[in-house]
């Protein structure tokens, strides 16, 4: 019996080359920071460009990049 709970949607989104870029912070654990010697919480900054899907992750300590 299909009761419709497995059913997803999604839309793509179109853009010109450039136009846009999507962004997101995931957390990545405890790192050693080198510049003060200790462990600390970090994230990954992860950034798509929209139109080629092309990707960009750097490991950050805080989300204000």
């Amino acid at each position: 019996m299909f009761d419709g709970s497995s059913i997803e949607g999604f839309v793509r989104i179109e853009t010109k080359p450039g136009e846009e870029a999507q962004f997101d912070f995931g957390y990545a654990g405890r790192f050693l920071d080198r510049r003060c010697g200790r462990l600390r919480k970090a994230w990954v900054f992860v950034m798509t460009l929209s139109w080629s899907r092309h990707q960009y992750a750097e490991i950050v300590f805080d989300q204000s990049v």
